[in-house]
């Protein structure tokens, strides 16, 4: 079976399967004969079914790369080029630690879909003499590695490197004890640091109506993509682990598999004050303009991305808002934006104060985002110059209990949009949450017209001024009647009452 019968045959498949009006000519087979013939293929030491037509075949980690690589164009072959009574056998390669499933091509798919090829299997001699490996995955062109915990990841990396072959090479292993320490501490609790960690009920089975236990965190990885058919990456190798080694950071990250100068690579350092020195580094051996891509993280908390901005603007802007009462918890220097945790709505008011002020030192239009520590993954956000005309409203709803807030600049119809959802203290149908939200929206105001959602029931839509009555509202939820009624209708009816 040659690559050109196997291109041939394929070809037919994908114009059949797009309603080209060729006929499907691959001949019938059964899973007994897949079995029989994958069995017979060079390196192959044995095929068993697992089930009906699913299939483990192991391969002699000794075989040869030319006979791997015959071999994975015979099994792609064997799965794509047959019609088989129930569909494609189900089949997954296995040669010592490493494993991989043969692609199936998707009968039916429009033109222009990527379709699988055939294994890399041809990399497994190369693969199984790579040091420090406990389990690897293979695709059609790349290959990813699980290292032991305490590999050197410089040293891994470039001795794979002096190998060149077409291969895009992933690898990672588990944080050290002392790597951990240069993440914020709720990232070292969340990844299941040995530390405050109780013990698994060693009989869950007591009860047996009790939940199941939550899977275990994952832990935190170092990783490096490689691509090894650039002839430069040893050298850029070298130059990205002797730059974090002089901006005193833990290289954690790392793509080495475009062949774009920029570096992409995500850094840790102990403290917030060491992020600039971190891209003064980078900036002196890249260049200024070279690092959207680098990203650097400290153990107390903040994260910074892209480092093309005046980053001394942005933690002059950062000290601004941590004297407001707020955390900022990220910078896009690119984009030009912030994050920043916000406890309440007294802390809202003078970040928004400070982002309207004069010593604002960014541009007015940079993004800030807020979180309010009940709800972080709720982020209301405008730009700096807009926060001072919208904090009061946010504001005055968190404190009267709607702190599970969306709020954010409109779309050709409104000035901003808010949406708000249940939360602990307000369920948003009864009666009395009713009566709150209209009383908080009424007595604060604004300016403009609002886009406002519940998002509760079918999810209330409508469009209002500040004193105006809804207009054109409707039940936005999948599946929902798109008229209102029940509590939807009564909220309507009392907000109109209220203009």
């Amino acid at each position: 079976m040659t690559r050109i019968a196997l291109a041939v045959g394929l070809v037919l498949t994908l114009l059949a399967a797009a309603g080209c009006g060729v006929r499907d000519t691959r001949p019938e087979s059964t899973y007994a004969e897949f079995e029989q013939q994958a069995a017979a293929l060079a390196g192959v030491r044995s095929v068993t079914a697992t089930a009906a037509s699913t299939y483990m075949i192991d391969l002699d980690p000794q075989a040869g790369e030319a006979d791997l690589a015959q071999t994975a164009d015979d099994l792609f072959f064997l799965v794509n080029d047959h019609r088989y009574p129930t569909g494609a056998p189900e089949a997954t390669v296995e040669s010592g630690v490493f494993s991989g499933e043969i692609g199936v091509v998707r009968q039916g798919a429009p033109p222009g879909v990527p379709q699988p090829g055939p294994l890399g299997l041809a990399h497994l001699p190369f693969l199984h003499a790579l040091p420090d490996v406990e389990a690897g995955t293979l695709s059609e062109r790349g290959a990813s590695v699980q290292l032991t915990e305490h590999t050197d990841m410089r040293t891994w990396a470039t001795d794979a490197a002096a190998s060149p072959r077409e291969l895009r090479l992933s690898a990672r292993r588990p944080m050290t004890a002392d790597e951990l320490r240069m993440l914020p501490a709720d990232d070292r609790t969340a990844a299941g640091s040995t530390e405050d960690t109780a013990s698994p009920d060693p009989n869950p089975a007591a009860d047996p109506n009790a939940p199941a236990p939550e899977p275990a965190p994952e832990q935190p990885v170092v990783s490096l993509v490689l691509d090894l058919s650039r002839p430069d990456l040893p050298a850029d190798l070298t130059r990205l682990h002797e730059t974090a080694d002089a901006a005193s950071a833990l290289l954690i990250e790392a793509d080495l598999s475009s062949t774009l100068p920029e570096p992409d690579a995500a850094l840790a350092v102990s403290a917030d004050a060491d992020i600039p020195a971190a891209y003064a580094a980078f900036a002196a051996e890249y260049g200024q303009d070279q690092l959207d891509d680098v990203r650097v993280r400290s153990a107390e908390g903040l994260s910074v991305t892209g480092g093309g901005g005046n980053i001394d603007a942005h933690f002059a802007a950062r000290d601004l808002l941590v004297e407001a009462g707020a955390a900022v918890t990220s910078m896009d220097l690119r984009r030009g934006a912030l994050t920043a945790e916000v406890p309440d709505g007294t802390t809202l008011r003078a970040l928004a104060a400070a982002t309207g002020g004069p010593a604002w030192p960014l541009p007015s239009d940079t993004r800030i985002s807020v979180r309010n520590t009940a709800h972080p993954d709720d982020s209301p956000y405008f730009d700096a110059d807009e926060w001072p005309s919208h904090a009061d409203l946010l504001a005055a709803l968190w404190e009267n209990g709607f702190d599970a807030i969306r709020m954010s600049g409109g779309t050709q119809r409104s000035d901003f949009d808010l949406r708000i959802q249940p939360s602990d203290t307000q369920d948003l149908t009864s009666p009395d949450s009713r009566a709150a939200l209209i009383d908080v929206l009424r007595t604060i105001g604004w300016g403009g017209k609002a886009q406002i959602s519940l998002s509760t029931g079918g999810h209330l839509v409508f469009w209002s001024t500040e004193d105006g009555p809804a207009e054109d509202a409707y039940m936005s939820l999948h599946g929902a009647d798109r008229k209102p009624s029940g509590w939807a209708a009564d909220f309507l009816a009392e907000w109109d009452a209220s203009a």
